[in-house]
């Protein structure tokens, strides 16, 4: 992780927070710790650092933060497995992830566990603080301004309770998969490619490959279709991106 934060952030462009955002590290290795702490501090956060996972649950049980960066890849915490833990204690606290290079196994995972966003190591300071700023602007606008209630066939979204249900089962949602479908359902059946998709998860631009929105889909059709090998209801427009309709006979 790059160290020049000093250089790519200057004191305007830290942003006016009034009280500053609680952001816990619980990272094993001496240099990430160093380099994440010094990132999200010279961002304005104010930031805890834990090196074990009992420490971390213990922070998360005896006070509220508003971000949890957790590296997963080093010994100690019981690694990936940790997310869950957090997720029981910390409810719906944003995670963010470091992990393996490259690993699409460890990404599908995190976030599958409930993880909000995963970044490869080595990452850079600056792309480290613009997702954690991305995560807050989701979490502090909260769901859509308006319509929170979505029904697409027997699937009901509500977004301002962060609840899902099919028919009459209630699905379990993370922050993320909740905001891929609250984009998709506010025009059902239209196709919205990754990069529509991920700049929505991020609410502001973003420059990457879009990898993360098959992953977000494919722990979606998980839980909402009956064979998601063979969707019927979030479906993939070839080369173009997804939409979600409502299959024959729900309409």
């Amino acid at each position: 992780m790059s160290e020049g934060i000093a250089a790519a952030y200057s004191a305007s462009e830290r942003p006016a927070l009034g009280v500053a955002h609680q952001a816990l590290v619980v990272a094993g290795g001496a240099d990430t710790t160093r380099a994440v702490k010094r990132a999200l501090a010279g961002a304005g956060f104010e930031v805890t650092v834990e090196t074990s996972g009992a420490g971390a649950l213990l922070r998360l049980r005896q006070r509220g933060f508003d971000l949890v960066v957790l590296e997963v890849t080093w010994s100690g915490a019981g690694g990936i497995d940790l997310i869950q833990r957090i997720r029981a204690v910390g409810d719906d606290v944003p995670i963010i992830v470091l992990g393996a290079w490259d690993s699409e196994a460890e990404l599908a995972l995190s976030l599958d566990l409930g993880a909000d966003d995963y970044m490869a190591k080595p990452v850079s300071s600056r792309e480290l603080v613009s997702r954690s700023r991305a995560i807050l602007r989701r979490v502090t606008r909260g769901p859509v301004e308006a319509g929170s209630q979505r029904r697409v066939g027997v699937l009901r979204i509500d977004l301002a309770r962060h609840e899902v249900f099919l028919g009459e089962r209630s699905v379990e949602i993370t922050a993320s998969e909740l905001r891929v479908l609250e984009l998709l359902s506010s025009t059902p059946s239209k196709v919205f490619t990754r990069q529509q998709i991920m700049e929505h998860l991020w609410a502001g631009p973003y420059y990457g490959d879009g990898h993360p929105v098959d992953t977000h889909m494919l722990n979606l059709r998980r839980k909402l279709e009956d064979d998601p090998a063979r969707p019927n209801r979030l479906l993939t427009v070839r080369g173009v991106g997804f939409r979600l309709v409502a299959p024959a006979g729900e309409d």
